[in-house]
């Protein structure tokens, strides 16, 4: 299945969550996997909403894609049909910052 915005999702995650949890310090290694974790959160809630957003007749067309197609028509059917999309990633990863922080405290 086709990723939605993978290097995006990743930036956003190295920018707000490992800088700000102060984990650029773990090894490349544990780093990767971490964010490759998050990175899969990320998706699976952004793919919710994109689902949310689309009539459905789009979303027939979405899960075509996602059942049989690629990474490039995955990123081309949300350019077109999601314009909100890019503003959902950094929302989508600070709430995700905000509960493995509260995670922490409890």
């Amino acid at each position: 299945m086709p990723n939605i915005k993978t290097k995006i999702v990743a930036e956003n995650l190295n920018e707000h969550v490992l800088n700000a949890m102060n984990l650029e310090s773990l090894p490349e290694a544990q780093k990767a996997i971490m964010l490759d974790k998050m990175a899969n959160v990320v998706n699976q809630r952004l793919l919710v909403r994109v689902f949310e957003f689309l009539e459905s007749a789009e979303q027939k067309q979405l899960k075509n894609i996602l059942d049989k197609g690629t990474e490039q028509e995955m990123q081309c059917f949300i350019e077109k049909n999601v314009p909100e999309f890019l503003n959902w990633v950094p929302e989508e990863v600070m709430r995700l910052k905000t509960e493995m922080i509260d995670n922490l405290h409890k």
